[in-house]
């Protein structure tokens, strides 16, 4: 089972029935990775994108970490000095280490405690609180709402698209977006505006566990991707602000792993 099928498995059952599923797929014996495929997944990358710099591990390049082989980003190339810039980036925050043990070796190789903190642990807040899947980040100042060649493809379902959210920490449904999941729920694009012009895009629906509303989940999770990104994503990382913030920020009914709870409540 390759790295990119192991990722598929753990999201397909992350809401029902996590531990028993992620057990099934860490059963599965592990391709391993080569050494410089390792020395790759772990190296930060510097980007710039609508005039912010940011720092990710290669592992969380949607994009680029899980193609099988992994599509080559040489991290020389984009540097503190000389981040590469982009308008618009998939991010993948996963259990890197829990979907493919071969790589669980290397979760405190990672540079950013954040990264560490999910690597093996699927229950971590700052898992839990963000999307369920990938979100992109972009520069909002080039992309319009509905383009058929850009991220925000919509859906022509009859209701009327938003704008891009105006303020700073806003987060929206801005339209209808095509998933092709079981069931034939309704999912949507939702916008936060980070600061300035750079936003996030992700897909939102049908309501989670708990009873969450849609409005309610695109606050939320807007609200966490912000918190990322201004205390993880940063030129210096700011672990316990995040951390706090994540905790605030699970969703309804998320529950603690085996090994304890990753926030501690101050009770009364």
């Amino acid at each position: 089972m390759t790295l990119q099928q192991r990722r598929q498995c753990i999201r397909w059952c992350w809401r029902s029935l996590l531990c028993a599923c992620a057990l099934l797929c860490s059963c599965e014996k592990s391709e391993g990775l080569s050494q410089a495929e390792a020395e790759l997944y772990v190296k930060d990358v510097h980007v710039s994108i609508a005039q912010h710099s940011l720092v990710l591990p290669f592992v969380a390049l949607g994009d680029f970490a899980y193609r099988q082989p992994p599509l080559s980003w040489d991290p020389s190339t984009s540097t503190r000095d000389r981040p590469q810039f982009v308008d618009r980036l998939s991010v993948s925050i996963e259990t890197y280490g829990w979907v493919d043990s071969g790589f669980r070796p290397n979760c405190q190789k990672l540079t950013r405690r954040w990264a560490q903190s999910v690597c093996d642990n699927p229950w971590s807040a700052i898992r839990q609180a963000l999307p369920s899947h990938s979100f992109k980040l972009l520069d909002l100042s080039h992309a319009r709402v509905g383009d058929p060649k850009g991220p925000v493809n919509c859906i022509d379902d009859g209701n009327p698209r938003a704008e891009f959210p105006a303020r700073s920490r806003e987060a929206k449904i801005v339209c209808g977006a095509q998933v092709f999941r079981k069931g034939g729920e309704q999912y949507f694009f939702a916008v936060v505006r980070i600061d300035g012009d750079l936003g996030a895009l992700w897909t939102v629906g049908p309501a989670v566990e708990g009873g969450e509303n849609l409005r309610a989940t695109t606050d939320r999770q807007g609200a966490a991707i912000v918190a990322l990104v201004q205390n993880g994503l940063g030129a210096i990382e700011n672990f316990q602000p995040l951390h706090d913030a994540m905790c605030s920020l699970r969703p309804p009914g998320a529950k603690d792993g085996p090994k304890g709870p990753d926030c501690v409540s101050t009770g009364e």
